[in-house]
């Protein structure tokens, strides 16, 4: 079976003689459970002035360092919002106990862990639990609903709901219409795989970040910034993989070829993985395929960059739909693209 374990609550301190709280964490994570009709996903009551929320996971061997000061247990994962999403898919085997255990962070710090009478929790806040989901979305909601938290449109959307079980979206007509959606989880060396689905793939463009800040472009108060991939036929058939350096997209390396033939109404596979190399290099890679059928072994692209505003760094992340139309463009708006079935995977590298 899995065991869930709640946290004991944070009691702040205020002031001595004065009625202004100093400022300090959030207080205690409350309410930890299964969310409805799934074992696969976390849920948990909000917090006040929490903006993010941190969940550990142990095992049965590490139980016992719950009631000392020992490490415990490792990070798998953070959440803009009250749940993990559909991440949980490790089932223990027979005899295997896995316990979980949520605290609240905000901009003085994270909230306590609780306290065991024999000593405090220590969660192991610097190590990732390896080689298992930090993210999943399969835009499970009936037609029509809006894609579900934590996505949430930054810039230029000008529609974002869900259709047949995927995540549609397409971008307003401008000078340069983009749209884009993010995702605030904070992740490193990730390996994604998602569907994608052009409706007139020669004017659209399909891109997803990876350690992206929340910005887009230089039409948010924050830049973006971070790495994608981006999946093409308004030029020629291709994939590559790019970055954002102050709202600035910088094309890194791209495959085009002719013959990847991309059709639309077809769901393609892609997969993107981003691990940081060295101190001062992450390597990129890309690939896809017809979902379906076999991956194949060999990646499409894979490079080296060492831009240093991105190396060591964590971030969430950003669904991108690109149209070559500009403003006025077509009657109607311009053709959606989708995404469906993401899974962030963490990488641990030593």
């Amino acid at each position: 079976m899995r065991f869930v374990k709640a946290v004991l609550f944070y009691i702040g301190l205020g002031v001595c003689a004065m009625t202004l709280a100093a400022a300090a964490p959030p207080a205690e994570v409350l309410g930890l459970s299964f969310c409805s009709g799934s074992k696969e996903c976390l849920s948990w009551s909000a917090v006040p002035g929490a903006t993010q929320y941190l969940v550990y996971k142990g095992s049965a061997e590490t139980l016992p360092a719950l009631a000392s000061s020992g490490l415990d247990s490792c990070s798998a994962g953070a959440f803009g919002n009250t749940s993990t999403t559909d991440i949980l898919i490790r089932r223990p085997n027979p005899g295997e106990l896995l316990w979980y255990l949520v605290t609240a962070r905000n901009a003085d710090g994270e909230g306590s862990a609780g306290a065991g009478t024999a000593g405090e929790r220590t969660p192991n806040a610097d190590g990732n639990c390896c080689g298992e989901l930090a993210f999943r979305e399969r835009f499970a909601a009936p037609n029509g609903s809006a894609w579900p938290p934590p996505w949430q449109g930054v810039c230029s959307v000008d529609r974002a709901d869900v259709q047949n079980g995927s995540g549609r979206y397409r971008p307003t007509l401008s000078g340069y219409s983009l749209a884009r959606l993010t995702a605030a989880i904070d992740e490193r060396d990730v390996d994604v795989r998602l569907t994608m689905q052009f409706e007139d793939s020669e004017t659209q463009g399909i891109g997803f970040y990876v350690r992206q800040n929340g910005g887009c472009l230089q039409n948010t108060p924050l830049h973006g910034a971070g790495y994608a991939v981006f999946v093409e036929d308004f030029r020629t058939d291709g994939i590559g993989v790019w970055r954002e350096r102050d709202g600035n997209e910088e094309s890194i390396s791209i495959n085009f070829n002719p013959a990847f033939d991309f059709q639309n109404g077809v769901r393609y596979r892609v997969r993107f993985r981003c691990v940081q190399e060295s101190p001062v290099t992450t390597r990129l890679q890309a690939k896809f395929w017809v979902e379906g059928t076999s991956e194949p072994p060999a990646w499409l692209v894979d490079v080296v960059d060492g831009l240093p505003a991105l190396q060591g760094t964590s971030g969430g992340l950003a669904a991108d739909s690109w149209s070559n139309y500009t403003s006025p463009g077509p009657p109607g708006g311009v053709a959606h693209t989708f995404i469906d079935d993401v899974e962030i995977e963490r990488v641990c590298t030593p």
